[in-house]
């Protein structure tokens, strides 16, 4: 079977022409009458048709009826068959060829952007640079760099006086080498003196030597009135040593009745050479009992002093007793 319109070949049965979208039921009714042909007169749809391409026009049914006219022209709007059997082409919508990659043209405005975030980032990173070549240098020119120090070797006045020049020396390195000097170390104390003593009487001997005896049922007794606060005992050895610590049996501790029947110091002040290093506050412990202290640093003197600053009252005397003192 064959189309009437383009000579195609259709299936049995199809109703449309699949190459021109021609209706066939139309065309191979026999009622229908077909411009050129009598009304009566039937296609032989066995015969094959000229190929579209073919200097052949549709033929179009003589008809004046307008109604027919009209629905001639609705086959010929797009997408619908023609008179004939012809199908009107659709208008395919054109879309806009995308440019290539390679012709694209760059943003200047984005560009400059990109340009000025670079050159941020740049003196940034030469800031820092900088920054740090101060940081890192010039302390070093610093330390490196000493001022000559002038010793004067005769009366500057006369017109013939020296001086000496002595390049690298600062009063920075002068401090450095005194506070590097070692210590002379503790040598021992072999003298002691106080401000007062109570005087001997028929019970026992109160002097200031008692302190550095080693024993502690002997002691020294202050012999001002009240409770001794300003007195004070000094210990010393042979010549200029170093203390860091000290040791103290505090009140009279012949007996644990005179223990608390005397009066006990509760602060002491501590002085190397008459300048005070540090206060010691005394517990008032029991009977028998030693307390050592750490002063804040080691110190070099030629001797060490004690002052009572506060003492609490015995039970029954009135003379503030420390029975030893051992430093270190």
């Amino acid at each position: 079977m064959f189309c009437t319109n383009c000579g195609a070949k259709i299936k049995p049965g199809t109703r449309f022409c699949p190459q021109c979208g021609a209706d066939l039921c139309a065309m191979a009714d026999p009622k229908r009458p077909v411009a050129g042909e009598a009304p009566d007169k039937a296609q032989d749809l066995t015969q094959p048709m000229p190929p579209a391409h073919a200097s052949w026009e549709p033929r179009q049914a003589a008809s004046a009826d307008p109604t027919q006219a009209a629905q001639g022209e609705r086959r010929a709007e797009p997408g619908q068959a023609m008179a004939g059997g012809a199908v009107a082409p659709r208008e395919v919508p054109q879309t806009p060829a995308r440019p290539k990659a390679g012709s694209l043209r760059p943003d200047p405005e984005r560009g400059g952007r990109k340009v000025a975030l670079i050159a941020l980032g740049v003196l940034a990173l030469c800031a820092a640079a900088v920054t740090g070549v101060i940081l890192v240098v010039m302390p070093m020119l610093s330390a490196n760099h000493r001022e000559p120090s002038i010793v004067r070797t005769d009366d500057s006045s006369s017109s013939g006086g020296t001086k000496k020049i002595t390049l690298g020396g600062s009063d920075e390195d002068d401090a450095d080498s005194s506070s590097s000097e070692e210590h002379a170390g503790f040598k021992g104390i072999t003298r002691v003196s106080a401000s007062s003593t109570l005087p001997t009487d028929q019970y026992a001997d109160y002097g200031a030597q008692n302190l550095i005896d080693g024993n502690v049922t002997t002691g020294w007794a202050e012999g001002a009135s009240g409770l001794g606060i300003g007195e004070s005992v000094t210990l010393s050895g042979n010549g200029r040593q170093t203390f860091s610590a000290f040791s103290i049996a505090n009140g009279y501790q012949k007996s644990e009745s005179l223990y608390y029947k005397n009066p006990r110091a509760t602060k002491l002040g501590v002085s190397v050479d008459g300048k005070k290093v540090m206060d010691a506050d005394l517990p008032d412990n029991e009977f028998g009992s030693i307390t050592r202290f750490e002063l804040p640093e080691p110190v070099d003197g030629n001797s060490i002093t004690f002052t009572i600053e506060a003492a609490t009252p015995g039970s029954k005397y009135k003379d503030t007793t420390i029975s030893e003192i051992t430093v270190s």
